[in-house]
């Protein structure tokens, strides 16, 4: 007898009646999860022990890419805890940006909450917990996805109280497998009502689990008491700053899977982290390398990590370019007297300010002057530029009163105003303009104005149930030209693919924050070539700042990238962090020998061109 499964019943191992798999193991491009050892599925097996096939739903196996098949194989078999030499029931899904973790987790969550070898589901429910922005982003690819086939229950952030505890107590009280959408800040406020009947939940899965940090955090002390089966923990980002915080996913997902803290520490994190420091010795680098290849293999069982190769034949070619942007003489003076100011205060003792207001200072006013427009001390440069009236008020303004931005003051923001123009006179593609500063998303603002082009802004001013919403519209509305954004606010998760253009106007000190909005444009449904620029101010705080960033990168290389040769910096170089250099295109680029400029080392003549038309350059951006 043939039926929707496209077999017959009899060889699914029962006879009419009987046990038999969700969907049929035999169709072309099944995906089979699980198969049931022979002596497990035989008819001569009474039929409550019985197994059958474990066989994703051919809607989503039909839709996955090679690499998502593996993915989604990999996270069950790790769920389900019978992968070999696996540390427990669990894993932490670290592919890139844009390869597809939603898809994936979605696959296996449906899989566990229908299916399981015995004909019963594997999980009696789903717990998704995410950034607040990122709520209504699960919401539409669960629909996206499966439809009608399950309504998650979705917690968002505005809420009230009492329609979020009867919405949780219908979770909790739910017969049928059930799926819930919550935020982290959420989920922590309503620990209590979770926890209350000590019940065992069945899949936990922690979107930019990253932001865990480590095990003494609130977050992490908090979601441990969540008791969950198995866990699945999505990052594009699992080594952020240090090792110590990657032992936070570890352990999270499955308790002390590499023994204590200080045991983590005293075997991996301490002798890894002293064999990449360029003074180390050769038996430190040994101890170095040996930790590390321990480590990585005990982490292999446990951890599924794919680079963006895998999926860039895929997608239209992408251009990165490092932008070094030289400041103007006025922002050289005024760098050069903060620094100097704030030096000359800490030796006298007067100290007027601490060492993080005078870093913060340093990055706004290389981004433009017109940011730190209320330092007192810089007051005469200022009035002198413009940009502080005699009235007082802070600003250059036209006779109608209103702020205007005058980008020539700013080596970074000319920079911006005049490849706005050129790409709008030339071409019809749109940007994604990001930073740190939501002072700076004011600023362009203002240059967009001016240039009478037409834009979109997300900041953490704007309701988390709204962000989807004006991403849609956006790319969907071609005479929008530019989307803001800033990068605390809506620097992950969004698919900003209207946008084939990304400026990275400021550098953070964490690379998965820049990782995570770099990552915004050249996503899947992305049909035009994509140009990513970072800029950098020469010579400034900015280029330290990356070449930090390169060090964590580093360290995220070595461990789960198979990189051993990442680029290592010494402490005494990344203490450098005030000095200041304008003579010089860039101090970055002089440090790292780049071998794209290199007629030696550098054949093609191309500035690190690869086969998948993915390159990285370094470019220089000169402002008389």
């Amino acid at each position: 007898m043939a039926d929707m499964y496209g077999t017959d019943i009899k060889t699914m191992g029962g006879k009419g009646g009987g046990k038999q798999a969700k969907f049929s193991p035999f169709l072309d491009g099944a995906l089979v999860l699980y198969e049931p050892p022979p002596e497990k599925c035989s008819t001569d097996v009474p039929i409550k022990e019985r197994e059958v096939h474990i066989v994703l739903d051919p809607v989503l196996s039909n839709k996955l890419r090679p690499h998502q098949r593996e993915g989604v194989s990999f996270i069950h078999e790790c769920c389900r805890g019978e992968k070999p030499g696996a540390l427990g029931q669990g894993c932490i899904l670290a592919d890139d940006m844009g390869l597809g973790k939603t898809l994936q987790t979605i696959s296996v969550l449906w899989t566990l909450l229908r299916q399981g070898p015995t004909g019963k589901a594997e999980a009696q429910n789903a717990i998704i917990v995410s950034p607040t922005s990122l709520v209504l982003n699960w919401k539409a690819e669960v629909a996206k996805w499966l439809g009608t086939k399950i309504t998650p229950i979705v917690i968002t952030s505005d809420m009230l109280k009492d329609k979020v505890e009867r919405n949780l107590r219908n979770f909790l009280q739910a017969r049928m497998p059930e799926m819930l959408l919550i935020s982290y800040e959420t989920l922590q406020g309503n620990l209590a009502l979770m926890t209350a009947g000590k019940k065992k939940f069945g899949v936990l899965v922690c979107d930019e689990a990253h932001r865990l940090k480590n095990v003494e955090t609130k977050l992490w002390k908090d979601l441990i008491q969540i008791d969950a089966q198995s866990k699945i923990m999505v990052t594009g980002t699992p080594v952020q700053n240090d090792l110590n915080e990657f032992y936070a996913l570890l352990s999270f997902c499955i308790p002390e899977c590499l023994s204590t803290t200080k045991d983590f520490r005293k075997n991996y994190a301490l002798p890894i982290s002293k064999g990449r420091d360029l003074g180390a010795t050769e038996k430190e680098i040994a101890k170095s390398k040996e930790a590390d290849e321990e480590l990585r293999k005990k982490v292999s069982t446990i951890m599924l990590r794919r680079n963006n190769d895998v999926i860039a034949k895929y997608l239209p070619p992408k251009y990165e370019l490092v932008v070094f942007c030289s400041l103007t003489d006025d922002q050289k003076e005024l760098y050069t007297n903060e620094v100097e100011q704030s030096l000359e205060a800490k030796k006298d003792g007067t100290g007027r300010s601490s060492t993080f207001k005078t870093l913060t200072t340093l990055r706004k006013l290389t981004s433009h002057p017109q940011l730190i427009a209320e330092c007192e001390q810089h007051s005469q440069v200022l009035q002198r530029m413009g940009l502080v009236l005699p009235s007082g008020r802070e600003g250059y303004a036209s006779k109608s009163g209103v702020v205007q931005l005058r980008p020539e003051l700013s080596g970074k923001m000319a920079t911006l105003h005049k490849l706005l123009h050129q790409v709008k006179s030339t071409t019809s593609d749109r940007w994604v303009l990001v930073s740190n500063f939501t002072q700076t998303l004011d600023l362009f603002e203002e240059l967009l104005r001016q240039g009478n082009m037409t834009y979109k802004r997300l900041d953490g001013s704007i309701n988390a149930n709204k962000r989807q919403v004006m991403v849609d519209s956006f790319n969907s509305d071609t005479s929008q030209y530019a989307f803001l954004l800033s990068s605390k606010a809506g620097g992950c998760g969004l698919n900003l693919i209207g946008a084939n253009r990304l400026v990275l106007f400021d550098p953070d000190w964490n690379p998965a924050n820049d990782q995570q909005a770099l990552a915004r444009v050249w996503r899947s449904g992305q049909q035009k070539t994509c140009y990513i620029y970072r800029f950098l101010g020469t010579g400034t705080i900015e280029e330290k700042t990356y070449e930090r960033q390169l060090s964590k990168e580093g360290l995220a290389g070595q461990v789960v990238d198979d990189n051993l040769d990442s680029r290592k910096f010494s402490a005494e170089e990344l203490r450098d962090l005030f000095v200041p250099n304008f003579d010089t295109r860039s101090t970055c680029h002089d440090s790292l020998e780049c071998e794209c400029c290199d007629p030696v080392k550098n054949v093609s003549g191309k500035p690190g061109e690869d086969d998948h038309g993915y390159t990285r350059a370094l470019s220089w951006a000169a402002i008389a």
